[in-house]
């Protein structure tokens, strides 16, 4: 009979471990540890200016994309300040601010708004009164988006369209002075606003700065009226005459200086816009700047006495 052999072998026993009790590991190298996942490099934001609109882009590999605009525009200030660079940011993500000047705007709903006051108001050219001027602006901005650290940037110089906001502004002296200086080299300048005086000014001033008084200029309908004959096609017209009121305001505390009305002559004019045989005659713009000029003048004098 055969005789069986046997060979003992190790026993390897293979059991799951308790989570909270050491793994059993075979003897041998240990593994490298697994890298830890990093967020991915958010990209900083990157401003673009084009005259006085700016994209705020963010592009991949950022967590979030972003691609706001931003808007400047001048404006009558709603504060102290008479005229503002108003600021609109659009398309902004959720817990973005725009900090301008002294003042940081939480993003509401995807925008942000903010006014700086325009520097140095009473040193801009005159010429504002007549058409767009260039303004070195340069006003700082910082634009904070979630995530993100905040990015600064300025406002680049541009040439801007002063006239309307101006034009507002002195229409409003009597309520809030315009405060263009503290005082002027020479007593000889005004500004003249109106519905029907647009953009006119009086005297030697080069800068907003140097504008003693804001003439407001409101035309008066009278009574008074005249028939005259001899136009081509019409015939006699009946002509109505209408006076213009000047209120003169000091350009720097809004004080009322003078009143006065200044009459046309009751005459017929040689040319006459016709409406249903019926035209209106009123003081020129040249007369009215004359008169401006000789009170500019007595006031000078007054002033040297």
């Amino acid at each position: 009979m055969r005789r069986r052999s046997f060979v003992a072998l190790p026993l390897v026993v293979i059991a799951a471990c308790d989570p909270g009790s050491a793994a059993i590991r075979p003897p041998g190298p240990r593994a490298a540890p697994r890298p830890s996942r990093e967020p991915a490099p958010v990209s900083p934001p990157v401003i673009t200016w084009h005259g006085l609109t700016a994209t705020i882009v963010v592009a991949e590999p950022a967590w979030r994309r972003v691609h706001a605009t931003m808007k400047a525009r001048v404006a009558l200030g709603s504060g102290d300040a008479v005229l503002v660079l108003r600021l609109e940011v659009t398309d902004l993500p959720a817990g973005s601010s725009l900090a301008a000047g002294a003042m940081t705007v939480p993003a509401a709903h995807g925008v942000a708004t903010a006014e700086i006051p325009i520097p140095d108001l009473g040193a801009i050219s005159i010429t504002a009164l007549e058409r767009p001027v260039e303004l070195a602006l340069g006003m700082p901005i910082e634009i904070t988006l979630p995530d993100q650290a905040p990015v600064s940037t300025a406002v680049p110089s541009a040439t801007l369209d002063l006239r309307l906001p101006l034009m507002d502004a002195f229409e409003r002296a009597a309520e809030r002075p315009v405060g263009l200086a503290s005082a002027a080299n020479s007593f000889d300048t005004a500004a003249l606003v109106g519905q029907s005086i647009i953009h006119q000014r009086v005297g030697s001033g080069t800068t907003l700065g140097d504008i003693d008084w804001i003439v407001a200029i409101a035309r008066q309908p009278t009574e008074r009226r005249k028939t005259c004959g001899g136009y081509q096609r019409v015939g006699a017209i009946t002509v109505r005459f209408v006076d213009q009121a000047l209120t003169i305001y000091d350009a720097r505390t809004g004080a009322v200086v003078a009143t006065e009305v200044m009459a046309p002559a009751a005459r017929c004019a040689r040319f006459a816009m016709v409406r249903d045989r019926e035209a209106s005659e009123s003081v020129s713009t040249d007369d009215i700047k004359r008169r401006v000029a000789q009170l500019l003048a007595r006031g000078s004098a007054r002033r040297a006495r």
